[in-house]
């Protein structure tokens, strides 16, 4: 058996487990757009700052520079939902890929998955 390399979270309190076990992990900050030709952390953070210049990136340029470098094509993942007191485990199953059309309106800004 794989390996579980990473957890995720499904949203603040667990809002968007029902996507994660519809087979979706995706992450907002959708104004810094596709990342596809993104190639380091510097540049997600010079997207991350003109898209959102009144926050602090530290942290979130992290975030998603993991996720968009980090989490690979077959790779198991958990995430846990709290109101059922369970964790899923779920397998990453595509690149990563910047689409608003495959997503519920549920997680409308969260386009990159």
């Amino acid at each position: 058996m794989a390996e579980i390399k990473w957890m995720v979270r499904a949203g603040e309190d667990g809002y968007l487990i029902d996507e994660f076990a519809r087979g979706f992990v995706a992450i907002g900050w959708h104004k810094i757009g596709d990342l596809s030709a993104v190639n380091s952390e510097e540049e997600i953070s010079e997207l991350y700052n003109h898209a959102y210049p009144d926050e602090k990136p530290k942290l979130t340029v992290t975030m998603i520079y993991r996720f968009r470098f980090i989490l690979e094509k077959n790779q198991k993942i958990v995430t846990h939902d709290p109101q059922q007191r369970e964790y899923l485990v779920g397998n990453i199953t595509s690149d990563y890929y910047h689409n608003t059309d495959e997503i519920s309106e549920a997680i409308s800004n969260y386009a990159h998955l």
